[in-house]
Parts: C-alpha cells; sequence; structure tokens
C-alpha cells in the first residue's frame, strides 16, 4: 500500500493528530533536516514491502 508523510509548518499536537486522522502514516515538521527525511521515508518503505 502506499504510505503517507504529511510534511507541515505546524507543529503542535492537535495538528498532528488531524494528520493521522486524516490518512497520514507519519507527520514531519518544517524546518526538518534532510536526514530525518529519508530516514522517515525510509521507515515508511520498509513498511510497504
Amino acid at each position: 500500500s502506499t504510505r503517507i508523510l504529511m510534511v507541515s509548518a505546524r507543529a503542535d499536537e492537535a495538528e498532528q493528530r488531524a494528520g493521522r486522522e486524516a490518512g497520514a502514516d507519519d507527520y514531519l515538521t518544517k524546518p526538518f533536516r534532510p536526514r530525518e527525511l529519508r530516514q522517515r521515508v525510509e521507515e515508511l518503505a520498509a513498511l510497504s514491502d
């Protein structure tokens, strides 16, 4: 299945919860480190295997 990583500038817990309730598998807030983004994408890809 397709995994969804939501990226947003909104860091509060309610927004993260809303993102997950909307179907996101993970939520990453801006600004983020490229290494962190890559790690999260790799983790989600591993779940899809």
